[in-house]
């Protein structure tokens, strides 16, 4: 008789488990995971921490969380994860009630781009292991990885001399009629600059600032479209590194930048255009934008942005384009702003063995890439 009651309750509480689990087994469950870092460059280190907190009075003697990163990121080799179209890693825990858990995963990221983490799957069973109970957690960590700046060592002296003549033409001046503020003398400043009232007021020499301004305005074009039928990412990689190296020159002067790119955001699927501006922010916010550039789309047409620009007076607009593309109508429509008197630069991304004939193309230079170098990368 005792053996038959106990073989009843054990039923009994085998049922009760298994219904309790059932519908309470995710209450004040929360997983979460987030980048430590908002923004990398690429070739960078960064962590993603995955944080487990079970605020349930019910044991999960197996808990899993299935986790799909872009394959862009490369983890520490371990034995849970596998590596396909995409990163999947499979971590697995015994969660004691009332318990809290953050693990912190060093991930290398290895490519420019812009990743999101939307979803994770978690997995457990009951005290019995008898029933599978799933989920899905949305989450939302999301990180951008910036182009790499190319070393100036890198860049052919033609080019920087090219690129340090026009800093030369838009360099900033002051604006006399625009005050910006009052700060201390500095050895470098001119007499003229000094404020002898507040001078006096403060027993010690200040001087007038006042802000910059360029009669000129300077665009930079990047076009992501390629020469060939077929799509070389490398070269279209290096295009972007390249405009972001180039544009952070000229923001590094002080100069106002317009930056324009064919290539489409990858949330919005729009080509994006930043009108003029200069200092960190803006520079944050052309990293940011080419971070975002989806490469496996296609291009806006390019013709109708470089139309845009042509519309703007010639003596206060200057034009540097990038583009590996370079066939018969980008060229006649380039030569066409140079005739109208545009000061104008174009610069050509091409392998180290294919030729690009510079002749038939008014101030143009070719940016040397590296096959073997340049494909090792991605």
């Amino acid at each position: 008789m005792k053996l038959i009651l106990t073989l009843l309750f054990c039923y009994l509480f085998y049922l009760a488990q298994d219904k309790i689990y059932e519908k309470l087994w995710n209450r004040g469950l929360n997983v979460h995971v987030s980048f430590d870092d908002t923004t990398v460059i690429e070739g960078q280190s960064t962590y993603l921490t995955e944080v487990i907190e079970n605020d349930n009075s019910l044991l999960l003697p197996i808990f899993q969380v299935k986790l799909q990163a872009p394959k862009e990121f490369v983890f520490a080799k371990e034995s849970n994860t596998t590596v396909t179209d995409c990163y999947y890693r499979n971590d697995v825990y015994s969660l004691m009630p009332h318990q809290r858990i953050t693990r912190k995963l060093p991930l290398l990221c290895k490519k420019r781009g812009c990743f999101l983490i939307s979803q994770l799957d978690i997995v457990s069973r009951n005290l019995f292991m008898t029933s599978i109970l799933a989920d899905h957690i949305p989450t939302n960590a999301l990180l951008h990885v910036l182009p790499k700046k190319i070393p100036m060592n890198e860049i052919s002296p033609a080019l920087i001399s090219q690129i340090g003549e026009v800093i030369r033409r838009n360099s900033l001046f002051t604006d006399p009629f625009a005050f910006k503020g009052i700060r201390e003398y500095r050895p470098h400043d001119t007499m003229h600059s000094i404020n002898w009232k507040v001078s006096a007021k403060y027993q010690s020499l200040y001087v007038n600032t006042y802000d910059a301004t360029s009669s000129k305005e300077l665009y930079l074009f990047l076009n992501l479209e390629m020469n060939s039928v077929f799509r070389k990412e490398e070269l279209q990689e290096e295009s972007i590194r390249i405009a972001d190296t180039i544009a952070d020159l000229f923001i590094t002067k002080n100069i106002p930048l317009h930056f324009y790119c064919n290539g489409l955001d990858k949330f919005t699927k729009k080509a994006f255009t930043m009108e003029a501006g200069c200092g960190k922010d803006h520079m944050k916010r052309i990293d940011i934008s080419l971070a975002r550039l989806d490469l496996t789309l296609p291009t806006a047409p390019t013709l109708p942005m470089l139309d845009a620009i042509s519309k703007k007076d010639p003596s206060h607009t200057e034009i540097i384009l990038i583009s590996n593309y370079r066939k018969d109508d980008l060229v006649s429509y380039y030569k066409e702003l140079a005739r109208k008197g545009y000061p104008v630069t174009f610069i050509i991304p091409e392998y180290l063995d294919h030729d690009v004939f510079l002749e038939q193309i008014p101030n143009a230079y070719k940016w040397e890439v590296n096959y073997r170098e340049k494909i090792s990368e991605l």
